[in-house]
């Protein structure tokens, strides 16, 4: 794993130069990457262990930006790639996105307790079934036995607010700025390095 300043990849950095970034790590964890699909196959935490705090942000932000664009919040994200969402709300602070994070967390919160996004098993999507209320298609019904029909009407009309409102405020930036609030982060992350080992 050869180490490298931010800056290494460009000065100024554009979204050429992110695409490097994040394809480096990519490389630096074969195992843990579907480079064609950007599809997270290990967990996120190990990789996080071995970057700097600002490559990590840049790679959660990337990757955010990327299933969004492609899906949406609830499937891109939620549905298909739970294994980055305990670090977004970080990410998006950390490049100024305050109040995508803001609507991001609220609809997180609205998870059953004890959910666990790092494992994206049968228990999982039971859960997401459950909070579309897409009753019929869970599996496990037993750990939800504890809410009402009332309780899961409310939650599905909950969901559905909440992430509708974090579409429409992350339409407002990524649409109009695609990924240039990554960009203006890197350019500031004057000799940041890509992996801890070298700090």
């Amino acid at each position: 794993m050869i180490n490298k300043q931010l800056k290494s990849f460009g000065n100024p950095l554009d979204e050429q130069s992110i695409e490097k970034i994040v394809s480096d790590v990519f490389k630096a964890f074969p195992e843990r990457f579907s480079r064609e699909e950007l599809i997270v196959f290990s967990p996120i935490q190990k990789i996080k262990e071995h970057l700097s705090v600002e490559a990590f942000t840049i790679l959660i932000s990337y990757l955010s930006y990327n299933y969004w664009k492609s899906d949406g919040w609830w499937i891109g994200i939620f549905g298909n790639n739970p294994e980055i969402v305990p670090h977004i709300e970080e990410a998006l602070e950390n490049i100024g996105c305050l109040t995508i994070a803001k609507e991001f967390n609220r609809l997180k919160e609205l998870f059953p307790k004890g959910t666990k996004f790092t494992i994206n098993n049968q228990d999982y999507c039971d859960t997401i079934n459950f909070m579309q209320g897409l009753y019929r298609h869970i599996e496990n019904k037993i750990i939800f036995e504890n809410y009402s029909k009332i309780d899961r009407d409310k939650l599905k009309i909950s969901v559905k607010k909440s992430n509708n409102i974090l579409e429409e405020e992350t339409e407002k930036i990524f649409l109009n700025e695609n990924i240039n609030k990554i960009i203006d982060y890197a350019n500031n992350c004057n000799l940041s390095y890509l992996y801890k080992e070298s700090k």
